[in-house]
C-alpha cells in the first residue's frame, strides 16, 4: 500500500492506558478486499479473475524477493484498489530473513486454518512454500462460484484433506492440476511462483495434454525463467512465452 505520511503523537483511548508516543500511519484507502468481491452476489463483477490471480502471485513474488514470508495470505488480506489493483496487507504473522539453509523461523500455529499450509501446524522452520499453499487455496476460490456462503463453508470443510469437490476442473484443462501442485502436502512438491505464472498462461492458451504441458512447463521454467526471472506473461502482450511457443 502507498504510504502518504507518518507521525507520532500522544493517543488516548477510553479502554486502554494513554500512549505517550503512538505511531500513526496515513495509508492508501482500498475500497474493498478479495473477500468482498468473492461474495456470491458480487462474484460476477470481477472483470478478469485469472489476471487478478496473476497480480496476487506477482505481489507475493515481490515479498519473497525481499525475503518476507507472509504466512497469513487469504482474501481478507488482499486489498483491491478502484481498478482491482492488488495490495497485500496485514503482516502481523509475517517472518523475515532466511537462515543459512534458506528457511524462516517464527511463532508456530499462526495464520488462518482454511489457508494454512500443513507444515505451519508444527514448530519447525518453514520456507516460502507456505505462501504457495495459501495462493493455491485462493486460486480455487477465484475459479469457483458458490451459490451461498453455506455452500462455500461446506466445501472448505473438506478442502484441506480431500481437495476441491468431485468434478471441479476450474475454467480450463489443467486448472485442477495447477491447484493440486500448489497445495501439495510436501513443500518441496509445490510449484514456485514463476512456475505458477507459466502454468496459468498455458492453462488458458494451450490445448496440449497435461503430459505435454508438464514437459513445456519444465522446459520453460528451466530455460526461460533462469535467463529472465522478470519475464512478463500478462495477456495481450508479445512476451518471451509467446516467442517460445512460436519458435521465434
Amino acid at each position: 500500500m502507498m504510504l502518504f505520511q507518518a507521525w507520532i503523537e500522544p493517543w488516548n483511548h477510553k479502554r486502554l492506558p494513554p500512549q505517550e508516543d503512538y505511531l500513526f500511519l496515513h495509508l492508501e484507502l482500498c475500497a474493498s478486499t478479495l473477500t468482498d468481491v468473492l461474495l456470491p452476489e458480487k462474484f460476477a463483477s470481477i472483470p478478469d479473475r485469472r489476471k487478478l490471480f496473476e497480480e496476487i502471485v506477482r505481489g507475493v513474488k515481490t515479498l519473497h524477493r525481499e525475503f518476507i514470508v507472509h504466512r497469513d495470505l487469504k482474501p481478507d488480506n488482499i486489498f483491491l484498489g478502484s481498478d482491482y489493483e492488488v495490495r497485500i496487507g496485514d503482516f502481523g504473522d509475517a517472518c523475515c530473513g532466511q537462515d543459512e539453509l534458506g528457511k524462516y523461523g517464527g511463532t508456530p500455529n499462526c495464520g488462518t486454518k482454511s489457508y494454512l499450509a500443513p507444515e505451519l501446524d508444527s514448530d519447525e522452520k518453514i520456507t516460502e512454500k507456505v505462501d504457495i499453499y495459501s495462493v493455491g487455496v485462493m486460486f480455487f476460490e477465484l475459479l469457483t462460484r458458490f451459490g451461498s456462503l453455506l455452500e462455500r463453508a461446506l466445501a472448505f470443510e473438506e478442502l484441506r484433506d480431500k481437495g476441491p469437490p468431485d468434478g471441479w476442473k476450474g475454467d480450463y484443462e489443467g486448472d485442477r492440476e495447477l491447484y493440486d501442485r500448489m497445495t501439495a502436502l510436501k513443500p518441496a512438491d509445490r510449484l514456485s511462483l514463476d512456475e505458477i505464472l507459466v502454468m496459468v498462461y498455458f492453462c488458458a492458451h494451450d490445448n496440449s495434454t497435461n503430459e505435454d504441458m508438464k514437459k513445456k512447463l519444465t522446459s520453460l521454467c528451466a530455460d526461460v525463467y533462469s535467463a529472465t526471472p522478470g519475464i512478463d506473461c500478462r495477456y495481450g502482450e508479445q512476451t518471451a512465452l509467446e516467442q517460445e511457443r512460436s519458435g521465434c
